[in-house]
C-alpha cells in the first residue's frame, strides 16, 4: 500500500512530555499538506535485540518509515557481513538494547564494519530498549553523528524501557520517531 510523503508529520517531540513515569520522548503527530518531494527512499534499519523488545521497536519504527512512503529493510547486525551491504541506502537506522550499561558487542563489532561503508552525510538515527539506565541508543547516535559525520534525525535516539514497549504509546512513539526520520529527506 502506498502512502503519500504529505500525510502528516511530526510537529515536537518532548522527552517525558506525557509525565508517565517513564520519561521517555513522545512525538506529537499533526497533518500537513507539504512534502520535499515524492521520490522514494530506501532505509536500513540494522539492530541487534537480545529479548525482542529492541526488534519490536524497528518493525514498528520501519511502519513509520513506510507510513511516510519509503522503502525500510531490517537486519540483524549479525547477518550484515561487509560493508558492501550497506550500500545503496539513503538513511540508517541502527538500534541495539542497552546491555550492563553499555551497547552489546555485537553492536560495537557492526559499528567498525560500518564504519568503513563511509556513511559521510547519510541521514542517520538511533534506537534502543532498556530496563533502567538507556545509555547504548545515545552512544550509537554520538558515534553516528561524530565519528560518521552522518546527517543525524534532530530527535535524538529514540530511547525506550521495555516496560513502555508494552504500552500503545511506545508503539506510536516508535512509529512515529520513522516517520519523522523521513523528514530529513
Amino acid at each position: 500500500m502506498k502512502h503519500s510523503a504529505n500525510e502528516g508529520r511530526i510537529s515536537s517531540f518532548v522527552v517525558g512530555g506525557t509525565g508517565s513515569e517513564y520519561g521517555p520522548p513522545v512525538a506529537v503527530y499533526t497533518s500537513n499538506n507539504s512534502t520535499k518531494g515524492d521520490k522514494m527512499k530506501k532505509v536500513l534499519i540494522a539492530y541487534v535485540s537480545r529479548t525482542g523488545v529492541t526488534e519490536k521497536m524497528a518493525n514498528y519504527l520501519a511502519e513509520g518509515i513506510r507510513i511516510a512512503g519509503h522503502d525500510v529493510t531490517l537486519k540483524k547486525t549479525a547477518s550484515i557481513k561487509n560493508e558492501k551491504e550497506l550500500g545503496g541506502f539513503d538513511g540508517f537506522i541502527f538500534g541495539c538494547p542497552t546491555y550492563h550499561k553499555d551497547m552489546t558487542s555485537g553492536m560495537k563489532q557492526f559499528l567498525f564494519l560500518a564504519e568503513k561503508a563511509n556513511l559521510t552525510g547519510k541521514i542517520g538515527g538511533a534506537f534502543g530498549s532498556h530496563t533502567h539506565s538507556g545509555e547504548a541508543a545515545p552512544m550509537i547516535f554520538d558515534t553516528m553523528q561524530y565519528v560518521f559525520k552522518m546527517d543525524t534525525v534532530d530527535l535524538g535516539a529514540l530511547n525506550l524501557t521495555e516496560a513502555m514497549m508494552e504500552t500503545d504509546e511506545g508503539v506510536k512513539s516508535c512509529q512515529q520517531y520513522g516517520k519523522a526520520f523521513t523528514e530529513k529527506f
